[in-house]
């Protein structure tokens, strides 16, 4: 009966003294209260915190308690690092540039991620949570599109590490990781009956690949 009263009393503003009203995403964007231009030092901070998350959701947490917490892999945030990008063109920041391929590597390393592993049927529900709860984690984006992004924010990445430590040292290994893990999560989500072998050895060298970077 205690830890029952304690669960209805969490989030109650009446019960609560410590609970505040949630704002959500679309509003924090509108008001300028997510910030998108970054930093180097505090990019790197949050794609570190995004890998800590990614690792969380890979050992059993479920996408809304780990990866979601991070509010640019939202819709609604999403879409806004599109359009400033858009609206910026060439002249865009690299840190901005950075952002959006990170983000939309990670969500798309999400879904393949969570395709290989429902397609294999190998897990246990302690072990994977498969469920979305509403978020998306395929971007409209093109292979083609999302690799080109990702290129063009490592050559960023490279180029101010000349005069930016941050940016070589911290920023530029996280990118190339998260690009080589999708790598190994789509060789996995193409893994069919058949060429389960080949596949599983292709998948090997894609995670040997991410390991290096």
């Amino acid at each position: 009966l205690f830890e029952a009263m304690s669960a209805l009393e969490l989030m109650d503003p009446k019960m609560d003294g410590d609970h505040e009203p949630t704002v959500d995403v679309a509003t924090r964007v509108a008001t300028g209260a997510l910030r998108f231009e970054l930093s180097s030092a505090e990019l790197s901070a949050v794609l570190e915190r995004l890998l800590v998350c990614l690792v969380s959701w890979f050992d059993g947490g479920s996408l809304a308690e780990t990866l979601f917490t991070c509010l640019y892999l939202h819709q609604p945030a999403l879409a806004h690092l599109h359009l400033l990008r858009e609206q910026a063109g060439a002249t865009a920041s690299s840190p901005l540039v950075a952002l959006l391929a990170a983000v939309t590597t990670v969500l798309r390393t999400v879904g393949l991620q969570r395709k290989a592993v429902i397609q294999a049927d190998i897990y246990e529900e302690e072990d994977f949570c498969p469920g979305l709860f509403g978020f998306a984690t395929a971007p409209e984006v093109t292979d083609d599109a999302m690799r080109a992004l990702c290129a063009e924010a490592e050559e960023r990445a490279a180029q101010d590490g000349a005069s930016d430590r941050t940016a070589a040292d911290r920023l530029l290994p996280l990118l190339r990781w998260f690009r080589a893990l999708h790598d190994a999560c789509a060789t996995l989500a193409d893994v069919r009956k058949g060429s389960v072998e080949s596949g599983a050895n292709e998948a090997r060298e894609a995670i040997r690949d991410a390991t290096k970077q």
